[in-house]
This record gives structure tokens, C-alpha cells and sequence, in this order.
């Protein structure tokens, strides 16, 4: 079993152990690198039954990453401890209507994906990118 203590993951061994195949390295993502959570003790952010995930919430509040470690933990049904700065209950009453983060193709601002055919974050965006692909166009066929 790998290290459970990575940066960006927040794990404690004994909470971890259930869902240990979640944190080989080839599903590391780039963003655990720049997580706030990186050498804050695993077990703050897997509070026992009746104590409070404040500390785990406050270094959650700063994190540059936060959205990104909230849809880790979505797409992949995580359960336990405090992920992007929500608690197992809370990620519980978002999951019916949860959207999955992407970035935009044309602009890289990260968004509410909807269906598996949107590419970008806005209308001007998608709008934009059919522009610069209608003057590639006229430029090859001229």
C-alpha cells in the first residue's frame, strides 16, 4: 500500500484503508502539490463521531485548490473525512445535483460541466473559439 499521507490527500491510514486504491501514484493528480492540507497532520481532516472539522475547514478555507479537491472527492464517491472544505454530510445533499468541474478550452476557467459536449465556460467563450476557427479557415482556403 502507497504512502496515504501524500500531499493533497488528507488521510489518515486507519480511514484510508477502505478506499486505499484511490491514491496509487498513477491517479496523482497535479493539483495535490499545491494543496494547502501538504504537512497538516491526516488525521485533522477525519474527525471522530461528535468532534468538530473546524482546523480541517480553516485550512481548507485558504486552499488554492479547493474546488478541485471537492470534485476529486465527488467523481469518485469519496465518503469519508472533510474534502475541499465540506464534510461527508455535506458533500451527501450536494451529490444529486453535483456538476462536475472542467476547464474552458478556449479561456482555462473552470466551470460547471453539464453534458459531455461542452467545451467551454460561456456563450462569449464558445462564440469566440468558433470565430478563431472560421478565421483559421478562411485563412487555409483563401
Amino acid at each position: 500500500m502507497s504512502d496515504l499521507s501524500e500531499p493533497g490527500l488528507g488521510v489518515s491510514s486507519s480511514a484510508a484503508r477502505n478506499q486505499s486504491h484511490l491514491w496509487e501514484p498513477e491517479e496523482r493528480d497535479p493539483w495535490r502539490n499545491e494543496a494547502a492540507c501538504i504537512g497538516v497532520d491526516p488525521d485533522t481532516f477525519f474527525p471522530t463521531r461528535g468532534e468538530l472539522a473546524n482546523r480541517a475547514k480553516g485550512v481548507c478555507a485558504g486552499c488554492t485548490v479547493k474546488a478541485e479537491c471537492l470534485d476529486y472527492a465527488m467523481r469518485n464517491h469519496i465518503t469519508d473525512g472533510i474534502w475541499g472544505g465540506l464534510s461527508e454530510r455535506q458533500r451527501r445533499t450536494i451529490r444529486p445535483g453535483y456538476k462536475r468541474m472542467a476547464p474552458c478550452e478556449l479561456c482555462g476557467t473552470r466551470y460547471d460541466y453539464i453534458h459531455p459536449g461542452q467545451r467551454y465556460c460561456s456563450d462569449d467563450c464558445r462564440r469566440e473559439a468558433h470565430r478563431r476557427v472560421n478565421v483559421a479557415y478562411n485563412a487555409r482556403t483563401r
